[in-house]
């Protein structure tokens, strides 16, 4: 059985509504072979006030962790803050330089074959094929160094020990506090793909 979001509806399913539906389809009786589900997944709806924050926030934790092994990290990051700080409080600016949609393929894990493929357009643009040493390495971060909002990223390592991003996303709005109970939802699905796949799962806080 294939459990499948509709892809046309994912950019308004938010992370909390797809790790229901999708925790709902694994614990249900049937057998299922196949999931379905938005590589970033989002607290706030798509060009919400709260979407824009946090497209900026993550573009910035990118930066900043490609300019942390650079000689001037530290002045680096002081330009870089008096630069991330206006962009992020100021919507105006935020929607003149977000207005393209971040690159956000449907990705489909395949129990029975263990294998994940990356699907955009309706083709598949990534397969990652597992081996018996694969495993998933489960992230949590900060949001904005504040344990009350975390940044989830989930990785995978193939069949060749290659690391693989394969869901990313956030737990609450911005500055907003994390429901435990959500937070445990996407721990026990985490938990369901690993034993469905066979993988290990590290985790990484």
């Amino acid at each position: 059985m294939v459990v499948q979001l509709n892809q046309e509806n994912q950019g308004e399913m938010t992370v909390a509504q797809t790790v229901a539906r999708l925790l709902q389809q694994l614990d249900s009786q049937e057998n299922i072979d196949v999931i379905e589900f938005s590589q970033q997944q989002y607290f706030a709806p798509i060009y919400s006030r709260e979407w824009y924050k946090m497209q900026v926030y993550r573009q910035a934790c990118e930066v900043l962790s490609a300019g942390a092994a650079d000689v001037f990290s530290v002045l680096f990051i002081i330009l870089f803050l008096l630069i991330f700080v206006p962009i992020y409080w100021l919507p105006a600016v935020q929607k003149y330089l977000l207005k393209k949609l971040p690159f956000n393929p449907l990705v489909r894990v395949d129990f029975a074959q263990r294998q994940i493929t990356f699907w955009q357009n309706h083709q598949c643009i990534q397969k990652i094929e597992l081996g018996l040493a694969s495993s998933i390495l489960y992230q949590k971060r900060a949001w904005l160094f504040s344990n009350c909002n975390q940044f989830i990223t989930l990785k995978i390592y193939d069949k060749n020990a290659k690391e693989h991003i394969i869901w990313e996303m956030e737990t609450a709005a911005s500055f907003g506090k994390s429901n435990p109970h959500f937070i445990k939802q996407i721990d026990d699905l985490v938990e369901k793909i690993a034993q469905k796949m066979n993988l290990n799962v590290y985790r990484e806080a």
